[in-house]
């Protein structure tokens, strides 16, 4: 079956931007990307909220010898230019549960119900 666009258009545009360095930079981009990606009511964050999650999460993705180089966006590179979750996910032996949202702005339900159907076993659970 033809999967959805994996993302919207705001999220895509927001995607294509670039990711700044600078640590002050790098807050306002965050809490960007927070606004677009954002869970649904109740679970959506006010702009203070965001601020505040992307300063503990820049404190602690600056890796200490290099203010320029971010563990995350570092990991998220490399794992999805040389993972292939769909041929991995077939030998996964644990109990595996995957959990997504019914109206998740980044990635699409599909892909949560996909992820599940490649697991021997996996259950899902889709949230509201």
């Amino acid at each position: 079956q033809e999967l959805p666009p994996k993302i919207t258009p705001v999220a895509a545009a927001y995607g294509e931007k670039k990711v700044p360095t600078d640590p002050a930079a790098l807050i306002d981009h965050m809490v960007e990307g927070f606004m677009v990606y954002g869970s649904h009511p109740p679970y959506r964050r006010t702009k203070e909220e965001a601020e505040k999650l992307a300063r503990r999460c820049v404190d602690r993705m600056i890796l200490p010898q290099s203010k320029t180089v971010y563990r995350h966006s570092l990991a998220i590179v490399v794992t999805s230019s040389i993972v292939d979750r769909r041929a991995l996910a077939p030998a996964t032996k644990v109990p595996f549960l995957v959990i997504h949202g019914d109206s998740d702005p980044l990635i699409h339900v599909d892909f949560g119900r996909e992820t599940a159907s490649l697991v021997p076993g996996a259950r899902l659970e889709v949230v509201a």
